[in-house]
């Protein structure tokens, strides 16, 4: 992976004070219910930032229109060249799923990549030239190209029986476009995988947007039952989707995590509320500053306050309840980071990503942006290894993307 994309590694049992710094589910089967359209108990369309004019309930149970994902997105994403070789338009592409790879795959010679390749070729000024590749760099840039490629929108790319992405959802990757919460949500399974992300001395744990939005967003009645009933319900939501989500990562207990990230979709925006169990602190992580007439409960609301009291409940029916002491040691913290800004409001979900991957709990700490003209293509990177590292995790089930992409490529034959 160090080969394919340079440099993308650069770099209320008591509320706790606050301060800033420098229809019902019994079941988890119930809660989940329709998540192979791609989880969506979270809202997933991404529109402009609306200056933190959270959805009520009511709006963000609403059906909305998912927005073209070509728009603002460069053609050659989503396009395959007029003199594209005819063996692009394969057979097995109409029916991916019924796909048998054969057991002895023959490849072809001398196909250059770069010739065959729109995405690839759109964006070759981020990626390490050909000759340095080696074989299994080049099957990968394929992979990649055949996911952005021309194809149907709603074929899933990814699957490991709780995430799904499809075509559509996964192209959300591409530069300039909003990423949608599936992405994301799959993202953070994926993490939870890597025995790098998370050691004995620094125990880290990520959650979909799913726990919070049954606890912060979505409406489990409807509408119909007083709100008291309706915030048990909300609780009893989280509490069954938290336990869902650690048991199907295969961890026992999340009893001694030292760091806890739940990803916030609130505005139209994505941010990270992480619970510091080492620090004792709720963090904040936000890429964006406050504007100008914003302040804090403006935008974050009580959001963080109901996180921690909700994981004090679940902590506490899974047996290791925190003592009064330690929960009133606790503050809410808005991390200042060198850089936030407000002109980017568009690669927030990119944003997130690389914090979930990056953060350790010190809160100064180097995750590769630096405020200048030069993220812009560190975005793009990222977004291009995060794409790569989505399609071929062991743990997605759909094996045929390899030789549907090098067939594709011309590759194989």
């Amino acid at each position: 992976m160090e080969g394919l994309i340079q440099g993308a590694e650069d770099g209320k049992p008591m509320s706790p004070t606050v301060r800033t710094e420098d229809s019902e589910f019994q079941t988890m089967e119930g809660l989940i219910k329709g998540a192979e359209d791609g989880n969506p108990m979270s809202p997933t369309v991404r529109t402009e930032e609306s200056e933190f004019n959270t959805p009520t309930a009511a709006e963000s149970q609403t059906e909305m229109e998912t927005p073209s994902i070509f728009l603002n997105t460069p053609s050659a994403v989503y396009s395959q060249p007029e003199n594209a070789p005819t063996s692009m338009n394969i057979d097995e592409e109409e029916d991916p799923d019924n796909v048998q790879v054969p057991k002895l795959v023959k490849r072809k010679k001398n196909v250059p990549l770069k010739l065959l390749s729109p995405f690839l070729t759109q964006y070759s000024h981020l990626l390490v030239g050909e000759e340095q590749l080696n074989q299994k760099e080049k099957d990968m840039r394929c992979v990649l190209d055949y996911a952005f490629g021309k194809g149907s929108p709603t074929q899933v790319l990814y699957t490991d029986d709780w995430n799904i992405v499809t075509r559509e959802e996964f192209q959300t990757l591409a530069p300039n476009a909003w990423v949608m919460n599936n992405v994301i949500d799959t993202f953070a399974r994926i993490l939870n995988d890597d025995p790098d992300q998370s050691v004995k001395s620094n125990l880290k744990f990520y959650f979909s947007t799913i726990p919070f939005n049954m606890l912060c967003q979505n409406e489990p009645y409807g509408g119909s039952q007083d709100s008291q009933a309706t915030e048990s319900k909300r609780l009893e939501n989280f509490i069954l989707s938290v336990r869902h989500e650690y048991e199907t990562a295969g961890v026992k207990s999340l009893k001694g995590f030292h760091l806890l990230f739940f990803p916030v979709w609130s505005g139209d925006h994505f941010y990270l509320i992480v619970i510091n169990q080492k620090a004792k602190k709720v963090e904040i992580i936000d890429n964006l500053s406050l504007p100008e007439g914003i302040t804090y409960d403006d935008k974050y609301k009580t959001f963080a306050e109901r996180t921690f009291e909700a994981w004090t409940i679940f902590s506490e029916q899974e047996g290791h309840p925190l003592r009064k002491a330690q929960i009133s040691a606790y503050e809410i913290v808005l991390l200042e980071m060198p850089w936030k800004n407000r002109t980017n409001k568009t690669d927030c979900g990119v944003y997130a990503m690389r914090h979930m991957e990056t953060y350790k709990g010190n809160q100064t700490w180097n995750c590769g942006f630096k405020n200048t003209d030069e993220d812009k293509d560190f975005i793009c990177r990222l977004r291009m290894r995060y794409g790569t590292e989505i399609l071929l995790s062991v743990l997605n089930k759909r094996h045929e993307l390899m030789y549907l992409a090098l067939k594709r490529a011309n590759q194989v034959e």
